[in-house]
């Protein structure tokens, strides 16, 4: 391992120890638990037709190895916020997909989602 892989390492344990909530990702019917930390970003990206728009994601960030599936667009996470259970849902960026690696080489991924659901 590297001296900046043991950086990324330090640093993703550090900040899922500090801001990370804990999180379930949903595909179909598969739950899998996981902990993340999640902002909301606001992103200028090309619509279908050339047009610059911006939108707002929530976005989940995680360690890779903590999640054993890919993510693809509409899969979905699920929290509790104030009591409610949030329901989001990956989404493209554009013509990317929706998750990426925040670092080189993989070791934290990046969810890109919008809101679909509040359940009370």
């Amino acid at each position: 391992m590297t001296l900046m892989q043991r950086g990324t390492s330090l640093f993703t344990d550090k900040a899922l120890a500090a801001a990370g909530r804990d999180v379930t990702f949903l595909r179909g019917s598969t739950e899998l638990p996981l902990v993340a930390w999640i902002t909301e970003s606001v992103y200028q990206v090309t619509d279908a037709s050339g047009v610059p728009v911006q939108i707002t994601t929530r976005d989940y960030k995680f360690r890779t190895s903590d999640l054993s599936l890919d993510i693809r667009v509409g899969d979905r996470f699920k929290e509790t916020i104030n009591g409610e259970t949030v329901i989001t849902e990956v989404m493209p960026m554009g013509d990317s997909p929706g998750n990426s690696w925040v670092d080189s080489d993989g070791h934290i991924t990046i969810a890109h989602c919008k809101h679909i659901e509040i359940q009370k």
